[in-house]
């Protein structure tokens, strides 16, 4: 297994983090010498039953090795949080993570070995995302609030790209910037990491959501706050009085992205 980054660990606090961002945990996995996953075949004990029939259900092998990845870096990000929370370790192929009927993924524990399985969701939000060989997965320790996680490489993207994706601020300020690619890649991120917590991903026009950068830019020793603009009409019915939180961070020329969809008290 490579770790590429470790999580937030909760409790206790980390101190370089915003005081927001101290119960997001986080972990980035990457590949690396780990043949089975790239190769797109699953690490032994790391699948439960359940998953590997959805693995047997993907044909493009860089649909298997996406999967398997976000699997890889979600499920250990889990057995971290409950080795915190609980006195007991559970074996990670009992971790089960599936995806809801609009995407989303969750966390739940397998509490039979044999059929008829049974799945105990987790009250935790969980949301993953990867990039190339990386993987991001984001977990928020409760059901109050929404998690949204994006990784993305920075790299350079076609000008067409941003004038069909990005709103007209966001495209002045992506043409003026010194180091553009960067700029591209932090907007597209957030956007991603955005819908995510709303749970729609890119079903609705990405220009409904504007983002601005602080001028002194993306930071790779701690994380930035990100200014978000909404449609408000965006916000779902069960939650219409909410706030975003949004953070980013450079690391190994990806951009991380966490952003916080949290009910107004």
């Amino acid at each position: 297994m490579v770790i590429e980054a470790t999580s937030t660990r909760y409790p206790p606090r980390r101190p370089d983090l915003p005081d927001h961002l101290t119960s997001i945990q986080w972990l980035v996995q990457g590949t690396g010498s780990a043949a089975y996953l790239v190769e797109g075949m699953a690490p032994p004990g790391l699948l439960n039953p359940l998953e590997l029939e959805v693995l047997a259900g993907f044909r493009v092998p860089k649909r298997r090795r996406d999967w398997l990845l976000g699997r890889w870096t979600a499920k250990h990000l889990v057995q971290k949080y409950l080795e915190d929370t609980s006195p007991s370790v559970a074996p990670i192929s009992s971790i089960h993570i599936g995806n809801d009927a609009d995407g989303a993924p969750y966390a739940a524990l397998l509490s039979a070995p044999r059929q008829p399985y049974s799945l105990n969701r987790l009250a935790i939000s969980i949301s993953i995302s990867h990039s190339g060989h990386r993987s991001l997965c984001a977990l928020w320790p409760a059901l109050d609030a929404q998690v949204g996680a994006d990784l993305e490489l920075v790299e350079a993207r076609e000008w067409s790209f941003v004038e069909t994706f990005f709103t007209e601020h966001e495209i002045a300020a992506a043409g003026a910037a010194e180091q553009p690619d960067i700029v591209v890649t932090a907007f597209w991120s957030a956007k991603e990491a955005v819908l995510k917590t709303l749970r729609t991903g890119l079903r609705v026009d990405t220009r409904r959501i504007s983002c601005a950068i602080p001028t002194i830019g993306l930071r790779s020793d701690q994380w930035t706050p990100i200014s978000i603009t909404l449609d408000p009409t965006l916000l779902p019915a069960r939650i219409p009085e909410s706030t975003f939180r949004v953070w980013q961070l450079l690391q190994s020329n990806f951009v991380l992205t966490l952003a916080l969809l949290v009910p107004q008290n």
